[in-house]
C-alpha cells in the first residue's frame, strides 16, 4: 500500500489473479479456497495450452492430482467436447469443489492406484473406449 503497509489479497482477488471464473463455487472456508487458489493452475494459461484441440471431437481427459479442477474450467472456457473428465485429487476440500461445479467428473482419490492392476481406477482406464 502507500504508506508501506501490506495487505493480504482478498478471496475475490485471487481469484481473479488466477482467472477462475466467478461461477466457480467453493464450498469451505476461505483458508482452503486460498489453498486451491494458490496450488491451482492459472486458467487463461491453461486455455493457451489447449486453444488448437479441435472443438467438434469428444475428448477424454485423465487428470491427475487435478486439485479444484482448473483443467476442466479451461476446457469448459474453451467450448470443449469433454466426453469423460476423470479427475484423481486426495484432498477432500478440492473434491468437494470438483464435484460441486463438475459433478458428472469420474473421481478418484488415490494416484497411485494407477499402478495397481486390482484397483478401480486401474481398471477404469483400462476399459475407455
Amino acid at each position: 500500500m502507500d504508506n508501506g503497509d501490506v495487505r493480504k489479497l482478498s478471496v475475490k482477488e485471487a481469484r481473479r489473479l488466477q482467472t477462475v471464473p466467478d461461477y466457480i463455487k467453493f464450498n469451505c472456508s476461505n483458508t482452503q479456497i486460498y489453498k486451491q487458489l494458490g496450488n491451482g493452475w492459472t486458467i487463461d494459461v491453461i486455455k493457451e495450452f489447449f486453444k488448437h484441440l479441435p472443438k467438434d471431437e469428444e475428448i477424454v481427459v485423465l487428470s491427475m492430482y487435478d486439485g479444484m479442477s482448473c483443467g476442466q474450467i479451461a476446457l469448459k472456457e474453451l467450448g470443449l467436447n469433454i466426453k469423460t473428465y476423470i479427475a484423481v485429487e486426495i484432498d477432500k476440500y478440492c473434491q468437494d469443489t470438483i464435484m460441486t461445479n463438475f459433478p458428472n467428473t469420474i473421481l478418484f482419490s488415490d494416484a497411485f492406484d494407477i499402478r495397481d492392476k486390482n484397483s478401480e481406477l486401474y481398471s477404469y482406464i483400462e476399459n475407455i473406449k
